[in-house]
């Protein structure tokens, strides 16, 4: 894997301030990343966003977590030469076991229960002609596939 000095994708991110979190006084709990990688069947891009629930204490954490695990996750399993076509159940799986994993590391770190951390996942490694996406809990991914007007 390279990371490619001639970019191949856009994106734009945004979040916004839930209203919990409003209530809560304590700010937007969102997190995300994109990374953009080569891989031996052309470029691929690994987005990932994650919302922290406005009624748990950590959430901002959690969702930094999220992303994180993900992106690493992702990135091992494009490094080793696997194809996105051959993501499977199972792999995700293993990512999701991995990213609560870590969570829980972090809770007993600070001695609290894993809902302190509660955030969402929607996580998507996209190339040219296929995609994988892994999603948990409220939110939600769209795409449109070249050429076509409808989401």
């Amino acid at each position: 894997m390279t990371l490619d000095k001639v970019r191949h994708w856009s994106w734009i991110g945004a979040s916004s301030t839930g209203s919990a979190h409003i209530t809560a006084g304590t700010g937007c709990d969102d997190a995300g990343a994109c990374i953009e990688v080569s891989t031996v069947s052309g470029p691929a891009l690994i987005a990932v966003v994650s919302d922290g629930a406005g009624t748990a204490t950590h959430s901002r954490l959690g969702a930094s977590i999220v992303c994180a695990e993900f992106c690493r996750a992702a990135l091992e399993f494009i490094t080793r030469g696997r194809q996105i076509a051959n993501f499977n159940s199972d792999t995700s799986d293993q990512w999701l076991d991995r990213i609560r994993d870590r969570i829980a590391y972090s809770a007993e770190q600070r001695d609290l229960v894993l809902r302190s951390f509660a955030a969402t996942l929607v996580g998507a490694i996209i190339q040219d002609d296929v995609a994988v996406l892994v999603h948990v809990g409220d939110g939600a991914c769209v795409f449109r596939l070249a050429g076509q007007p409808d989401w």
